[in-house]
């Protein structure tokens, strides 16, 4: 028994393969992503398929756990349903879930497609997820897909699914869609909605993509480009939304770097303030180092086992390290993911309490907190 709550910062669902044909509306159904020919892990999205064929020469595990019987036959027999991820956390000691996609992690993963399809799907999964999480005995909280490709689009869809659907968050691809960096002018109105609205915005790596991407554009095992994807984009989208000046624009916006590891995170302040510092003719706008826009707005999440990852929790001064289970996902550590990570070495009880609970509650604010009193 633990002396505090425990919350999962980064949850997943597994989404139905016919989510989007059967919510999108009905003029666009025929564009709506869905399963490509042979299955999973490829999509179509706007008939564009997704991820690139040459990044699987080999037959591979899905991102998701939908073939391990073994670890996941209650859920495969519920469909991944709200239940059977009540009855994980459970199992877990887990009291509360913030969730993320599987399969929308992907469909947001391309470059040219109209935004009106993808603009369409984000407000397709958010009311899917809204469903889900309604049945989720007040425990499920949403993180809402919005659509960078339209700006308005998706400032739109930030205020319902915050205000009237009660999402916690808010998720993007950390990979630059378009071509344009985070800190492009394009994305003030969002950020300044976001910041409104007290909502974060989480950025969350995931699988191989038609984006620009870190180890997709060289490598064609799934060994080699995975070790690179997930940390070295989120750096990247650390560097844009710091160094490039959308922290010091928007002091009460809360950014998350979600299943990305948290040991690489004082080698990286370290490395921005030296370029602020040596370079200074191209940070005149900001009036704090990087590492101090880190204390002030920045989460990352420490993967379940990642021993190197406590280290960067007794180097920060606030709750500032956040965990995810990555359930249900194959390489989640689940059933024992929290067992997992209480055991890590050098994680006395005052820093687990931090990970658990101080830290998700400051990256989702009131309204998780609010939540959990009222559960």
């Amino acid at each position: 028994m633990t002396s505090h709550r425990v919350i999962d910062a980064d949850g997943h669902v597994f989404e139905p393969s016919d989510l989007w044909t059967k919510r999108m509306p009905e003029e666009l159904r025929a564009r709506a992503p869905r399963p490509a020919p042979g299955g999973p892990p490829f999509l179509l999205v706007d008939d564009v398929e997704i991820p690139p064929r040459r990044l699987f020469p080999s037959k591979v595990k899905t991102p998701v756990s939908e073939d391990e019987g073994e670890r996941f036959g209650t859920a495969q027999a519920d469909q991944f349903g709200p239940a059977s991820q009540i009855e994980a956390m459970d199992l877990e000691g887990i009291d509360a879930s913030v969730l993320f996609p599987s399969h929308g992690l992907v469909i947001m993963g391309v470059d040219g497609v109209d935004p009106i399809i993808t603009t369409a799907a984000s407000r397709a999964y958010n009311d899917w997820l809204s469903d889900f999480c309604g049945q989720g005995a007040g425990r499920l909280f949403g993180s809402a897909m919005i659509d960078p490709r339209d700006v308005a689009g998706a400032v739109d869809e930030a205020r319902r699914a915050v205000e009237e659907l009660g999402f916690v968050a808010v998720y993007l691809r950390p990979n630059p869609v378009n071509g344009l960096m985070w800190h492009d002018p394009a994305y003030e109105p969002l950020w300044s909605a976001l910041e409104e609205l007290d909502a974060p915005v989480c950025f969350h790596e995931g699988g191989g993509v038609l984006l620009p991407q870190v180890g997709t554009d060289r490598f064609d095992r799934h060994s080699f480009w995975h070790v690179a994807t997930h940390p070295m984009e989120q750096q990247l989208a650390m560097v844009s939304v710091l160094m490039g000046g959308v922290a010091e624009r928007h002091p009460g916006l809360r950014f998350g770097f979600m299943e990305c590891g948290a040991g690489w995170l004082p080698y990286w302040m370290w490395r921005m303030d030296e370029h602020v510092e040596g370079e200074p003719h191209d940070f005149t706008d900001l009036t704090l180092t990087p590492s101090e826009y880190v204390e002030r707005q920045c989460f990352v999440s420490i993967d379940t086992d990642e021993e190197p990852g406590v280290a960067t929790i007794g180097h920060l001064e606030a709750d500032r390290v956040v965990w995810g289970s990555d359930y249900p996902h194959h390489d989640s550590k689940f059933p024992n993911a929290f067992k997992t990570l209480s055991g890590l070495p050098g994680l006395g009880e005052d820093q687990l309490r931090s990970v658990v609970e101080d830290a998700p509650l400051a990256l989702f604010g009131r309204r998780l907190a609010d939540a959990m009193t009222v559960g």
